[in-house]
């Protein structure tokens, strides 16, 4: 079960920072042009059904798309009260402690309309109503608003609601996408925008102000994740799909600063195909130590340490992998003083970091202040995928997560 949330293109009062909330706000230009950007990678085959939130904004957005739809107003943005229509900078003015307080991430009555707490309950309620609708195999596309996006990742991924979140909001038209899989949803992909360009949003307005841009590309494919072996820390090459996936990112993505890769093949070598001249290989950076399981399929292990394999995985316990390898927590910490130790000789420069799923995933979970659970309900970064964090003024921020347009256009095999 899939369920992809897009934000609504951009209205006049978005790009004057005005607060919508319910208020009438119809696509500019610009918006109107980000939908139609939007749509070329919507297939319309790919979903059962088509839900827009009933505001002007997001059922113009439906209707750029193309496809049939239906309106469900509990996919509304949260309701502002009577500061719908004015600035940041007058609402901050005339209401100098409830904006602190939002700031500080405490459950705020916004205006006198809703709460961010009320707002989770809406949103929440239309979501496993949806999921509810299109069954265990069905797909469906949600229109919906920024702050209605960001009440669901906040509670996915245990984060505050407020302006003090770790995640960078999502942009006008960008997609998040949950997916159901062993028992519970999975957050696969977020904010992705990037047929607005690598940087967008938020976090292309950090990059202006000098802030460093952290770039992690998973490694391409190997003939293990096929075959659905745990290469852990073994040395697996890139196979023929491979080397593809690597080809196409290259072909959209040129790392605008160093290149640090885990010296395993495949992440060396998926580093190779982005820049062959000068990429640092670093120990810090490769995959979660699998211990016994290394080189065995996952079936194998099931068979033979069925108790750990179900206590690690459908329980929930942080067990080390293969009785002798590494658990979330060591991973956690691992990538997180990795990562620490070379951003404190890069200054306020971009770097990219060349890595695998697992080691991609507990960085971005490190950011977000979680644990093995929020581990756990996180998708792993397609091969060649991009995740993107912002590091400002000391503080780490994810701007998205799981991108990948490059391969939107690779048959499958």
């Amino acid at each position: 079960m899939r369920i992809t949330l897009m934000r609504h293109g951009e209205t006049d009062l978005n790009a004057a920072h005005v607060w919508q909330g319910h208020a009438v706000g119809e696509l500019s230009e610009i918006g109107q042009a980000q939908v139609r950007q939007a749509t070329k990678r919507i297939d319309p085959d790919a979903y059962d059904l088509v839900v827009a939130s009933d505001l002007t904004r997001t059922v113009q957005t439906a209707e750029l798309v193309g496809l049939p739809f239906e309106v469900d107003p509990g996919w509304r943005e949260i309701d502002v009260g009577d500061w719908s229509g004015r600035t940041y900078a007058e609402i901050t003015e005339a209401h100098p402690e409830d904006m602190a307080a939002m700031m500080r991430g405490d459950d705020v009555v916004v205006g006198g309309g809703e709460s961010f707490a009320q707002l989770a309950g809406r949103v929440r309620k239309a979501f496993d109503r949806l999921a509810e609708r299109i069954g265990d195999d069905g797909s469906a596309l949600v229109v919906t608003h920024g702050g209605s996006i960001l009440s669901l990742i906040a509670d996915h991924w245990n984060i505050s609601h407020g302006f003090d979140a770790p995640v960078i909001a999502p942009t006008n038209t960008s997609f998040t996408t949950f997916e159901h899989s062993f028992g519970s949803w999975h957050l696969n992909r977020y904010n992705d925008g990037s047929h607005l360009g690598r940087l967008h949003g938020e976090a292309a307005t950090a990059a202006e102000r000098g802030g460093s841009i952290l770039t992690f590309v998973r490694h391409g494919e190997t003939d293990a994740n096929v075959r659905q072996v745990w290469q852990g820390q073994g040395d697996w090459g890139l196979n023929d799909r491979g080397r593809q996936q690597a080809a196409a990112l290259a072909s959209i993505f040129s790392p605008p600063g160093p290149i640090y890769a885990s010296p395993l093949g495949r992440a060396a070598q998926t580093a190779a195909t982005l820049d062959g001249r000068g990429v640092t290989h670093v120990e810090g950076l490769m995959e979660i130590a699998m211990g016994e399981w290394e080189g065995l399929e996952v079936e194998a292990v099931k068979a033979r340490w069925g108790d750990y394999f179900e206590r690690t995985f459908q329980g929930g316990e942080d067990l080390k992998r293969g009785e002798t390898g590494e658990n979330v927590a060591e991973l956690m910490v691992r990538l997180r003083r990795t990562v620490d130790e070379i951003m404190a000789n890069h200054g306020t420069e971009d770097v990219t970091f060349v890595s695998h799923g697992s080691a991609i995933r507990s960085f971005v979970i490190s950011v977000l202040g979680g644990s093995n659970r929020e581990f756990r309900n996180t998708g792993i970064v397609p091969n060649t995928g991009l995740t993107h964090v912002v590091l400002q003024d000391g503080r780490y921020r994810l701007a998205d997560y799981g991108v990948a347009p490059h391969l939107e256009g690779l048959k499958a095999d």
